[in-house]
């Protein structure tokens, strides 16, 4: 994946971050969301709720933080 190909979206407080999701990557041909273990334990399924009307997803997930700039 190219790095201009990617776009990091900053997370705000107040904001529905499936929404803004959804609305960046709705002509999106891979979109890769990074989840945190204790979202995942705490929601469960309901985590990956939400992204049907975008094309591909991809998950990720990794055993430490990795920065990308």
């Amino acid at each position: 994946i190219s790095p201009h190909n990617i776009e990091v979206i900053p997370r705000k407080v107040d904001t529905d971050v499936k929404a803004i999701i959804r609305e960046k990557s709705k002509d999106a041909d891979l979109t890769i969301v990074g989840m945190l273990e204790e979202v995942i334990r705490h929601k469960g399924v309901a985590f990956f709720e939400g992204y049907q009307d975008i094309g591909n997803t991809l998950f990720v997930n990794a055993a430490l933080q990795k920065n990308i700039k």
